[in-house]
């Protein structure tokens, strides 16, 4: 899988750092905060019965450092210092949004 920066990946889905380095790396992504791992980036989705910020704070102890959230308020402001944290308004739109790029970034025929 293509490794992105945080400066990139913040380009693609015009998100505002809020916390790290546009130079730091992420090599993966997670939706779902049970399969998250370190390297990767977590995007808490909201749904009809759970919001996934809630679990920010386990996915922190898992080793995950960057966060693409639409609720900064619930990033700890105690490990700020320690984490990558893009503020998007919905996250589920930036993933596509993501997608999307990293799509038509790679060689194909056609473009989305």
């Amino acid at each position: 899988m293509k490794v992105f920066t945080i400066g990139e990946i913040r380009k693609a889905i015009n998100g505002t750092l809020i916390a790290g380095d546009d130079s730091a790396e992420v090599k993966g992504f997670a939706i779902d905060s049970r399969l998250v791992e370190p390297g990767n980036m977590f995007f808490p989705t909201k749904g009809a019965r759970v919001d996934a910020h809630d679990f920010i704070g386990q996915v922190i102890d898992k080793g995950c450092t960057s966060f693409v959230v639409s609720a900064p308020d619930k990033v700890p402001a105690e490990a700020l210092d320690k984490l990558n944290v893009i503020v998007v308004e919905d996250t589920l739109k930036a993933l596509q949004t993501l997608s999307v790029y990293h799509l038509n970034s790679l060689p194909l025929k056609y473009r989305i």
